[in-house]
């Protein structure tokens, strides 16, 4: 998948995933036990690659909606408590290395992952 990166160890990031990716994950990431999606609102982007993982079993999903807005292109906009919301989310799941291996992904990997990361 696009950005596609180890963070640290046990914490993954990229973009969103397609069915292809699949493989990918099997094979660069064969113990995952957590994918943090973050998604607009009403998206369907994700849900193929859902359940695709889902069927591997052993994968706890957290999707995490968001209205609209990049955290980088207004710090006023980031203040928000939806934003603010967002990174205590995702900072609880990070930081519980029960979690870990966990994968980060947003839309295009940038904005809301880079935001965590």
């Amino acid at each position: 998948p696009e950005n596609f990166g180890i963070v640290e160890k046990g914490v993954y990031r990229c973009s969103y995933l397609s069915k292809g990716s699949k493989s990918f994950l099997d094979s660069q990431i064969p113990d995952l036990k957590t994918v943090f999606f973050i998604e607009k609102a009403g998206s369907t982007r994700s849900k193929p690659i859902i359940s695709c993982l889902k069927d591997r079993g052993n994968v706890d999903i957290v999707t995490y909606e968001m209205k609209k807005g990049r955290p980088f292109a207004d710090v006023e906009a980031f203040l928000t408590e939806r934003h603010l919301r967002l990174v205590k989310k995702a900072m609880e799941i990070v930081l519980d290395t029960s979690r870990h291996p966990v994968l980060i992904c947003c839309h295009n990997g940038v904005y809301y992952t880079s935001l965590i990361v």
